[in-house]
C-alpha cells in the first residue's frame, strides 16, 4: 500500500463533488501547526483532486491565499490540503506520484500557516483518515 500524510482542512461552504476539476476557489479555518489534523491517507482511496485557489480564513487575515488542492476519496467525502510546501519537490502532486511507487511520503505543513507562529512545533494529532 502507498501512503502519504497531509494535513487535512473541512471546506467551510458547501462542495459538490460533480464539480471537481473546475478549480473552484475553496474556504478553510486556518489552523496553527500543533492543533492541525494529521492524516496518513491511502492514495488507493482518492478518486479525483484538482488545483484550487485556497482562502485559509483567520480573524488576522480573513482573506490569506495559498495554492491548495481539494481531494475527493471513493466515500465522497472531500477535503482541502494547502499545497504550498517550500520545496517544490514537495508539492502534492510530486508525493503522489513517489506514494504510487510505494514511497511513503510525508506532505509539510503549510508553509504560510507555519510562518504565522514563527516555525513553532509541538506534538501532533495524528490519526488515520477512516475508509469511507
Amino acid at each position: 500500500m502507498s501512503f502519504i500524510r497531509i494535513f487535512p482542512f473541512e471546506e467551510v461552504t458547501d462542495f459538490d463533488p460533480a464539480n471537481l476539476g473546475q478549480g473552484d476557489p475553496a474556504r478553510c479555518q486556518a489552523v496553527d501547526e500543533w492543533d492541525a489534523r494529521e492524516f496518513f491517507l491511502n492514495i488507493q482511496e482518492i478518486a479525483g483532486f484538482e488545483e484550487c485557489p485556497l482562502y485559509l480564513v483567520s480573524p488576522e487575515d480573513p482573506n490569506a491565499l495559498v495554492n491548495g488542492i481539494r481531494v475527493v476519496v471513493r466515500s465522497g467525502r472531500s477535503f482541502l490540503i494547502a499545497d504550498d510546501p517550500e520545496d517544490p519537490e514537495e508539492s502534492f502532486v510530486n508525493l503522489v506520484k513517489r506514494s504510487s511507487r510505494g514511497e511513503v511520503t510525508f506532505m509539510p505543513f503549510s508553509r504560510y500557516l507555519k510562518s504565522r507562529t514563527g516555525g513553532k512545533r509541538a506534538k501532533r494529532n495524528t490519526e488515520a483518515l477512516p475508509p469511507g
